[in-house]
């Protein structure tokens, strides 16, 4: 199935382990309405972010209701980019700096898409924060490493192993990443 050019993602697109990004996803409106947020909320510590390490690992995060967060424009477009239904199952903004923690996890233990939107204004690669998928729970072979870039948004399969690369000391700004954990319905996909 295509969209205006663009094939949609699949079941099968996320279970082989595919890794699909958008640069420029978020409008200028979007854009600018989450800097204001992540500047301006109240952050929650203490959250464990994942069940699946080995560790618990807290981190500062600022969720969102989801019932509220679904009906989006965003939520839409992101929707829009599926063959099948997408749904979502947690939804927040991960606060990260240098003195952040980040352990190798999974977001799950079943296949579906976790999507993450870098929301910063700026981003230099020399900051670090990057993503990195490893090819296996008990493997140190990093598959793909996902510099965040403003607006930048990538999918893949929340079940395969990732960490956040720690922050450099010297970066401008905190990097502030949505963090979107879905599910697919499993309608038939080519």
């Amino acid at each position: 199935m295509v969209v205006k050019g663009i094939k949609k993602i699949t079941n099968k697109n996320i279970e082989d382990g595919e890794l699909i990004t958008k640069k420029n996803f978020l409008t200028h409106k979007e854009s600018t309405e989450f800097w204001y947020l992540t500047n301006t909320c109240l952050w929650t510590y203490g959250r464990v972010s994942n069940a699946y390490s080995g560790q618990k690992q807290e981190r500062m995060t600022r969720p969102f209701d989801i019932e509220t967060f679904v009906n989006t424009d965003l939520w839409i477009r992101l929707d829009n980019l599926f063959e099948n239904q997408l749904s979502l199952g947690r939804a927040y903004v991960n606060y990260s700096d240098h003195a952040t923690v980040s352990l190798p996890h999974c977001d799950g233990d079943t296949a579906g898409p976790t999507i993450m939107i870098c929301l910063n204004q700026e981003w230099k690669k020399d900051w670090g924060g990057y993503t990195v998928l490893f090819e296996s729970m008990n493997s140190n072979n990093i598959t793909h490493a996902i510099v965040p870039e403003p607006g930048k948004a990538f999918i893949f399969d929340g079940g395969i192993w990732h960490s956040g690369v720690p922050i450099a000391h010297f970066a401008d700004y905190p990097r502030f990443m949505l963090t979107l954990h879905c599910f697919l319905d499993k309608g038939e996909s080519n």
